[in-house]
Parts: structure tokens; C-alpha cells; sequence
């Protein structure tokens, strides 16, 4: 199996923020379908996860944290899993682009500030230097901002 990497923006720009979140995905030219990372490292799969593992019908940030409060055995090994998956993406932005920041939008993440450390330790890429890997300070309203300033920045360059 073929595979390239399609590198996307993921909440990173130099020093400013863009809540973007796109694709970092190895391509399965065998089956012309994207892996996307999405799919593997994202709040509602480590949801899914814990859910199924704990057998419980509903698992949110608050529920992992309450999992973690009383050392739960499971809950950390798949807090580490996406850790290690995140940082697979982050490792190809810092490789591609190259910036300054990379800030994850994310409530398990703003939680429990201890996965950040985790990230770092798991990044291999020659380019990671001295990036600055930080949680969103924009809580819930992170997706907001960052469209608004996608669509500034696309009109102001429409009228130059």
C-alpha cells in the first residue's frame, strides 16, 4: 500500500489563531479513501473508545476527568493513544509548515493540561525546535473566532 501525506491546518498559523481543522491523512491508494486522523484522534472517537471499554452509554470531558480522578486503568492508556495520534499530525504541520504555535481546541486537552507534555514528548520531527504546542484560550467559542477569521482574512484579500 502507497501512501502520501495530505497536510492540512489544525488550529496553527505562526503566531496567529485559525480553528481549522483539516485533513492529516495517509491516502489508501488501494481503496482511493483517505485515513483521516479525524477518525482516530478526535474528542468523539476517545469518547466512543472509553465508552465501549467502560461500557457506559455516554462518555464527555467531564467523565474522563472524573475517570481520572480515580486512577481509572483504562482511561489512561487511551488518553496516551491520542496523545501519540495527535501527535502524528502535529509532527507533519511542524515538518510542512513550519510555525511558531500550534494550539490544540480541545476540552479533554484544556482539562487535563498534563497531555500537552505528553505531545511534546512524542514528537520526533526535526523542525520541532522550540514550538509552542498550548491549549485554546476561546473554550467553546474557539470555532467561532477562528471562522470569523478565515472570513476576514478572505475579504481583505479580496480587496487588495
Amino acid at each position: 500500500m502507497n501512501k502520501v501525506h495530505i497536510i492540512g491546518l489544525i488550529g496553527c498559523r505562526n503566531s496567529y489563531f485559525l480553528s481549522f481543522f483539516a485533513l492529516i491523512t495517509p491516502f489508501d491508494w488501494d481503496t482511493d479513501c483517505p485515513i483521516i486522523l479525524e477518525q482516530y484522534a478526535s474528542n468523539s472517537v476517545l469518547y466512543e473508545h472509553l465508552a465501549s471499554i467502560k461500557k457506559l452509554d455516554y462518555v464527555d470531558s467531564t467523565i474522563i476527568q472524573e475517570l481520572l480522578s480515580i486512577n481509572d486503568k483504562e482511561t489512561t492508556p487511551a488518553l496516551v493513544e491520542n496523545t501519540f495520534l495527535l501527535s502524528f499530525g502535529i509532527n507533519n504541520i511542524l515538518t510542512v509548515y513550519d510555525p511558531e504555535v500550534v494550539i490544540i481546541h480541545s476540552s479533554i486537552y484544556r482539562n487535563n493540561s498534563f497531555l500537552l507534555s505528553m505531545i511534546t514528548n512524542h514528537l520526533t520531527s526535526r523542525f520541532v525546535r522550540n514550538v509552542q504546542i498550548q491549549n485554546s484560550r476561546f473554550g467553546s467559542q474557539g470555532t467561532l473566532f477562528g471562522g470569523i477569521d478565515l472570513c476576514c482574512q478572505v475579504f481583505l484579500i479580496q480587496k487588495t
